[in-house]
């Protein structure tokens, strides 16, 4: 069971409130990647991990917050199912996450800073696609207008792995660019 006082309270313990976002502050992101998963109607777990989704640091955004020292205060924070995924996504490389949008089975992502290759189960990586869109969707207002495009490609290929409340967002931020891309792949 998620405790989300717990939750908020190590957030704000950890001063997230403090560190930049665009032009926000990272405390703000995480609440709004989460409020997107509920939108969303993802688990329980999946929204505490939206809550955290960055508290480590990313391959994009390198102010981590909490060290992975940390690791069990996060797990009992928001459960150890939720806080696997924070580190999974803040340790990935997110070029492996899109090698491995084509299949169905194995996924094998990157971790960014040793290079070596670890196993995600099918779930995880539903889950972890969830992650990344509610995170680049969330953030995408704020963002620098060259951001825009950054992941276009990645989040064209999630609809198999993501809900539909998901994909539709994805349509909604995108949809122009998917029309065109496939009316050339029809033509």
């Amino acid at each position: 069971m998620i405790d989300w006082n717990d939750a908020e309270a190590l957030l704000g313990e950890a001063l997230v409130d403090q560190l930049p976002h665009f032009d926000r502050n990272l405390q703000d992101h995480l609440a709004g990647t989460r409020r997107l998963l509920e939108e969303w109607g993802a688990s329980k777990t999946l929204c505490a991990a939206g809550l955290f989704h960055s508290i480590y640091g990313t391959e994009r955004y390198r102010l981590k917050k909490l060290s992975a020292a940390m690791r069990a205060e996060v797990q009992k924070a928001i459960g150890s199912k939720a806080e696997r995924l924070v580190y999974l996504f803040c340790i990935m490389e997110r070029q492996s996450l899109g090698d491995n949008l084509g299949r169905w089975q194995g996924f094998q992502l990157k971790d960014r800073s040793s290079g070596a290759k670890f196993s995600v189960t099918a779930a995880e990586f539903r889950d972890i696609c969830m992650l990344f869109v509610a995170n680049w969707l969330e953030q995408q207002a704020s963002a620098p207008p060259r951001a825009k495009y950054r992941y276009a490609a990645e989040l064209s290929r999630m609809e198999p792995f993501v809900t539909q409340q998901a994909w539709a967002a994805i349509v909604a931020a995108y949809g122009n660019l998917f029309k065109k891309r496939a009316a050339s792949q029809d033509g």
